[in-house]
């Protein structure tokens, strides 16, 4: 009997015999290093699961330190503290009769490694590093799984499955996978049971005949984000209990090697969809950055187009409506109807946009004569009063000043529209701008072009994004937008940029965003860009903007890593003055390539080196011989050397017959012996050593 969720227990039967136990996950989303926070939690999960018949439990990995705690593991106080919370908890832990798993990554011998530590008994273990204390670390079982009993089940622990699967001992009923790595958009595997449906995890099981919890964590901790969906499966590969994506739950599952559980349907577990995991991942990202905020109050600019509006949407979802504020800046300067009709059509979309999501809206008009000054009013919008500001802006109309001051007066945060596109080729543009003043970028690791369906699946849930935003005209013009403020800050020179520009110009933004994921994300060479075939320049000009904009991109705001490899892991050196401009048609050289070449060099030497030893023997052995230098040259040539191999053993037996024949062929030892050889030798002015012929001796 198993269960999805403890919400859903309605009492279990005794277990009996070996190998049936209730196994725990506890699908947790803390803040990150809050020790007596997080033992708090896991205490009260742990009397709920105790009370539903659980002997183990288990919380995610990064509850403690994350997965990038730099230096704060060689921290001994803060080691010290977390000992010391565990220590405690043990001792909770034990009058409840149940045992936990608590992982965390720690410093062993001056390296950080991902250690489990079991609670039980109202003890603390560090299984990982006792195992490789007693082993040795440099043995190669020093890190294998470790393997305990619990409840008559041997349970391994992995924190790497497709390595550790394949060592795990003869016995070992269940294996509890510990995912560390947040969720990455080009590895489904990441989003835990909703990449069953498409065979993730299925041929694990079933080339090793265990049970497979997976204890999947949920929530940002830092720049990781994690989609939740632990799950337990059988060893028939079936999946018999699965938590909730996204949001925390404690599930409780019968594990009983051996038997066949009720299993939920496969057509009922989440499926995986690319959109709705990207946009779920930077909810999350965005709730729990604000979250930790004083005021938990989002301020962000309405700005007419895709990207504003999509971040004000996310927003609502993450924090809701009454937690966010729109920021709308009017334009001067339109020089003609077509301009000023542009501007109008622009501040009605920006308005449209607050009023579908019910947020409340403050509008900055430009001057430069008068403070800022507010005049609230109240408007009604499907029966719900909508408060909409307007204010003047003190800094000249420009849109970020405007936002700054308005969170300013509100006690908000200010959050950013900024996309890994823009990170990527306008980064000096947006620091100028002032975006360092705000909190985070939820889209800063998603790509421009990826807005559009982005947007299209947000609107299937409810259409708030007006459908003229939600087009391939909005990402070129947004990708326009981005090359106009792009390029000055690269050139200086006006002619140049308007070059470059149009080169750029000319790209598709979906072309253009596919050479800056080959480049970023997959790390490719300029011969390997799938942009350097049709447009080699543009491809230069790329590679130029994200080198130079390498200083400032440090400074911009924080962001959610949901890729392969974001900006921020992707960094160069700030004065690198290198870009990667291609090879012009040379081949690749690498210390590979120089090693093969030295070995290459090496042999080509010795074979020379051995041909003039080769010459001047031979040329010692024709004056011992009186061979004139034409019959040595014809020896050595291809048909002389295949002339002496058959003729070779009849020039030995007659040599052999020769120097038999001759009383001092074998080197007699007395005077007269050997004048008698040397005269009979004739030829041969040598006396040959032992007492085996020449030949024989060669």
């Amino acid at each position: 009997m198993s269960r999805t969720s403890v919400d859903e227990y309605d009492g279990m039967d005794e277990i009996d015999g070996r190998g049936e136990m209730r196994l725990a996950l506890a699908q947790m989303d803390t803040r990150l290093g809050d020790i007596e926070g997080i033992c708090s939690r896991v205490f009260d999960q742990a009397m709920i699961a105790s009370s539903h018949g659980a002997h183990l439990m288990c919380v995610p990995v990064p509850l403690t330190v994350g997965i990038a705690p730099t230096s704060l593991i060689e921290c001994g106080n803060f080691q010290h503290a977390l000992i010391v919370a565990l220590q405690a908890l043990a001792e909770k832990l034990e009058p409840l009769g149940i045992a936990c798993l608590f992982p965390s990554i720690v410093s062993f011998e001056g390296a950080p490694i991902f250690e489990i530590f079991i609670l039980r008994d109202g003890h603390v273990v560090p299984a990982r590093s006792l195992i490789a204390r007693e082993r040795g670390p440099r043995s190669d079982e020093a890190w294998l799984p470790p393997v305990f009993d619990i409840a008559g089940t041997r349970v391994a622990v992995s924190f790497d499955l497709a390595r550790d699967m394949e060592s795990l001992p003869v016995g070992t009923d269940l294996v509890i996978y510990f995912p560390a790595y947040g969720y990455d958009d080009s590895n489904e595997e990441t989003a835990a049971v909703a990449s069953i449906r498409d065979g993730f995890f299925v041929d694990t099981v079933a080339k090793t005949g265990l049970w497979l919890a997976c204890m999947a964590p949920v929530g940002a901790f830092d720049s990781a984000v994690y989609t939740g969906g632990s799950f337990v499966m059988d060893d028939a590969e079936h999946v018999i209990a699965v938590a909730p994506c996204f949001e925390e739950g404690l599930l409780v599952s019968e594990i009983s090697h051996g038997t066949v559980p009720d299993s939920i349907d496969p057509d009922l577990l989440p499926r995986w969809n690319r959109e709705e995991w990207l946009w779920e991942s930077t909810r999350l990202y965005l709730r729990d950055v604000v979250a930790r905020q004083a005021s938990g109050r989002v301020a962000l600019l309405l700005a007419g187009d895709l990207a504003t509006s999509l971040l004000a949407a996310l927003a609502v979802d993450a924090v809701g409506s009454r937690n966010v504020i729109g920021v709308v800046v009017q334009h001067e300067g339109a020089l003609t109807p077509q301009e000023e009709c542009a501007e109008n059509e622009r501040l009605r979309v920006a308005r449209q946009v607050a009023s579908n999501l019910r947020i409340q809206v403050v509008e900055c008009e430009p001057s430069s004569s008068r403070g800022c000054e507010e005049a609230w009013t109240t408007l009604e919008c499907e029966g719900e009063a909508k408060h909409f500001g307007k204010a003047t802006s003190n800094a000249r109309g420009e849109d970020l000043d405007a936002l700054l001051g308005v969170a300013r007066r509100v006690d908000a945060c200010c959050v950013s529209a900024m996309t890994k596109t823009e990170y990527a080729l306008c980064a000096p543009a947006a620091l100028r701008d002032g975006l360092s003043h705000c909190v985070c970028a939820p889209f800063g690791d998603i790509y421009l072009s990826n807005l559009e369906f982005i947007a299209r699946w947000r609107n299937r849930r409810s259409p708030v994004i007006p459908e003229t935003l939600v087009s391939l005209a909005s990402v070129e013009g947004g990708m326009g937008s981005i090359i106009e403020r792009a390029i000055p800050a690269l050139t200086g020179d006006g002619e140049l940029e308007e070059k470059v520009a149009s080169v750029l110009r000319s790209q598709a933004p979906s072309k253009i965003d596919e050479a800056l994921r080959a480049h970023i994300d997959k790390g490719l060479d300029f011969e390997e860009n799938p942009l350097a075939g049709s447009s080699p320049q543009a491809l230069r000009a790329l590679m130029l903007l994200i080198q130079y904009g390498e200083a400032a991109r440090r400074k911009l705001p924080a962001m959610p890593v949901l890729s392969a490899r974001s900006l921020a892991e992707r960094s160069w050196p700030i004065s690198l003055g290198w870009s990667d401009m291609g090879r012009n048609g040379e081949d690749l050289m690498t210390v590979d390539t120089l090693i093969q070449m030295e070995q290459e060099r090496s042999s080509t030497e010795g074979s020379s080196h051995r041909a003039q030893a080769r010459d001047e023997i031979m040329g010692l052995i024709g004056n011992l011989f009186g061979i004139t230098p034409e019959q040595m040259a014809h020896m050595q040539s291809e048909e002389g050397q295949r002339e002496l191999r058959q003729g070779l053993g009849d020039i030995e037996s007659m040599l052999r017959k020769m120097m038999e024949s001759s009383p001092g062929a074998m080197g007699s030892a007395g005077p007269d012996g050997a004048n008698q050889g040397a005269q009979s030798r004739g030829a041969f002015p040598f006396t040959p050593g032992g007492t085996a012929p020449f030949f024989s001796q060669n």
